[in-house]
Parts: structure tokens; sequence; C-alpha cells
């Protein structure tokens, strides 16, 4: 019984339902468009919230002593983690590359078999993470780069782009952080910063800023008309 209420354990289930909700609502909000495309932030994001939190619960259950902490359930948990990579990939290269559209495909194809590659020919965790986790990262400080542009070019104003960028910070400290984090019986802090990029990335994606401006807008184009 204390190791269910280990706070490390409660934190990242805590964390893994929250994602999940949120996950659940952006997928909603995604169907809910009238012109829907598969590489929608909203649908991209959904895909992104599920992973993350497979990877949480995954990550818990050694902890609870339900499963072994195995070589072979770190590979489950990359390539569950993979299945966040990909839209990572696909999000950098649609905003950032719109013209490389017909190369989208294969730099996609490329990145992931390059991470199934890395995660079944590593021997140990620690080689798996040597190979993906600077990928990750690079990933994560190109996300951080695209909507700082977006953010000073206004470019995508359906998006709160400064609140991406916030979010991206807090995913870049909480990832490059929980292995330390949990090193000195503090890993609920990482999960604690986890949980927060994903009310900031949901509240930047649903940005009711830019639904305000649109109304206010109408109402003073058809208080115009009338008068």
């Amino acid at each position: 019984m204390q190791t269910i209420l280990d706070p490390i354990v409660i934190s990242s289930l805590t964390t893994a339902i929250l994602s999940l909700c949120l996950s659940t609502y952006l997928y909603f909000l995604w169907k809910k468009q009238a012109n829907r495309l598969y590489t929608d932030l909203p649908l991209m994001f959904s895909i992104i919230f599920i992973s993350s939190a497979v990877s949480q619960i995954l990550q818990a259950l050694p902890l609870v002593g339900i499963i072994g902490d195995s070589v072979e359930m770190f590979r489950i948990r990359a390539l569950v983690v993979l299945v966040m990579v990909v839209p990572m990939v696909v999000v950098l290269l649609s905003i950032l590359a719109p013209r490389w559209r017909r190369h989208h495909y294969k730099i996609t194809a490329a990145s992931a078999i390059y991470w199934i590659v890395a995660t079944f020919l590593g021997t140990s965790r620690e080689q798996i993470m040597t190979l993906v986790i600077p990928f990750l990262l690079v990933l994560m400080i190109g996300w951080l780069v695209m909507f700082s542009v977006t953010w000073k070019t206004g470019r995508l104003k359906e998006v709160r782009s400064d609140l991406m960028v916030l979010a991206t910070i807090l995913s870049l400290v909480s990832q490059g952080g929980k292995v330390a984090m949990m090193a000195m019986g503090i890993g609920f802090v990482a999960d604690m910063i986890t949980a927060i990029s994903v009310i900031t990335y949901t509240v930047a994606l649903v940005n009711p800023w830019y639904k305000w401006e649109l109304t206010n807008a109408d109402s003073v184009e058809v208080a115009t008309t009338i008068y």
C-alpha cells in the first residue's frame, strides 16, 4: 500500500489522467471543425497527449510492482513515445517547411525508422536513451524556434504562440530533468511541470482570446452595417 501511495506514482497517474482528458477534448474539438485535416494542431496534440499518458502509466507500473522494470519494458515505452514523436515531426515540417510538402512523408518515415532501429539495437536503457533523447531534444528545440517565429510574425493567429513557447520550455524542463529529479526523490515535480505544460498547450490551442476578437470584430461589422 505504501508503494501505491508513493508521490511519484500518484503524480504520474494524475498527469496521465489529465493528458487523456485533454486529449479527448482536443479530438472532439478537431471533429467539430468544418474543414478537417490530419495535420491540424488539435488532432496532432490529441495524439501527443495520448502517447504521453500511456508513457506515464507504463512508467508508474514498475513502481507499483505490477510489472518488472526491464529493458524490454523500456523498449515498449520508447515505442509508445514514438507515437508522440511522429506528430511532433509532422507539425514541425508543416509549419516550418510547407514548401517541402512532397518530402514530408519521407522525412517522417525516416525519423520513425531511426527511432525504431535505435530502440531495438540498444542493448541497455542507457544506450537507448543516448540514441533517442538527443533526437527528441532537437525536435523540442525545433518547436521552440518554430513557435517563437510564429509568435513574432503573427503567422498562427488561431493559436497563442507565446503560450506554446512557454509550454515547450516547461516540457523541456520536465523531460530533461526528470531522471535527475527522480534520483533526488522529487520525480513528482517533473510530473507537475508536465501537467502544467499540457494545460498550457491546450489553452494555447483553444485560444479563447482569438474567439473573443472574432466575436468583437463581427459585432463591430454588424453595428457598422446597421448604422
